[in-house]
């Protein structure tokens, strides 16, 4: 562990948003991305480096595009992810294996790089998911603090997981809004630069013997009214290429 202090001045002294050094310092992200990646053993439990710093009214759009100048040359460095994903506010995107899991995250204010023991991050991040969250609807959720709203594994460099954690219930309908929102929102946001192009698809699901399951498809950047529609209609004769990639790329 570090104290704040520590993880302040490694941040302080990481570029921000994008400017004529633009290149440079998606360059030495990528460079950082590989130490931590190559020797993850000279970097096991040091602070987060910030790589990408937002200023307050950074806008989702704004962080998008800043994230996409360092996220580039990383991959371009260390290949493709093991597990894409995000949370709520910013990217979880992972290169792992049984040695070492390098983490590329965010949120609203900057975007770090880290490097950890994957059994130590996912056993703390599964203790969150089986015990946190609302036990009652009049209790508030926390859909907002999970490590990770979405994955997404394609059978890409490194090791899966083998287990994913237990899944969080929504108190009421509102609470099941305010999940959907925030996955949204997400997408929005992380889609578009991790994998560009693709639809994403989610499950809503009630209590048994409540009916059947409701099913979306979305994909980010659409116009209202093409974003979302059954799975059923991509095999249909409106399905095109980009339907037809996505099947063969995998859940």
């Amino acid at each position: 562990m570090t104290s704040r202090g520590e993880s302040q001045t490694a941040i302080a002294t990481t570029p921000t948003t994008p400017t004529s050094s633009t290149a440079a310092a998606a360059a030495a992200a990528a460079r950082l991305a590989e130490r931590l990646h190559e020797e993850p053993r000279d970097h096991l439990g040091g602070p987060p480096v910030a790589v990408v710093c937002h200023p307050p009214e950074a806008t989702r759009l704004e962080r998008r595009e800043a994230f996409r100048e360092v996220y580039g040359p990383i991959v371009a460095a260390i290949g493709e992810p093991t597990l894409y994903g995000g949370s709520a506010w910013g990217p979880s995107v992972r290169w792992r294996d049984e040695d070492r899991l390098v983490l590329l995250s965010g949120d609203r204010f900057r975007v770090t790089l880290s490097v950890h023991r994957p059994e130590e991050l996912e056993r703390g991040e599964h203790r969150c998911f089986t015990w946190g969250g609302a036990w009652s609807a009049d209790e508030p959720h926390d859909f907002d603090l999970l490590p990770y709203s979405w994955q997404l594994y394609r059978g890409g460099p490194g090791e899966w997981p083998g287990e994913r954690p237990d899944h969080r219930l929504a108190g009421d309908w509102q609470q099941l809004e305010s999940a959907l929102e925030l996955l949204l929102a997400a997408w929005a946001e992380q889609l578009p630069v991790q994998v560009p192009g693709d639809w994403a698809r989610f499950h809503g699901r009630g209590r048994p013997g409540s009916g059947p399951r409701s099913r979306r498809l979305v994909q980010p950047g659409r116009r209202a009214g093409g974003g979302g529609r059954r799975p059923g209609h991509g095999a249909g004769p409106r399905a095109g290429p980009a339907d037809a990639r996505m099947r063969l790329a995998g859940p």
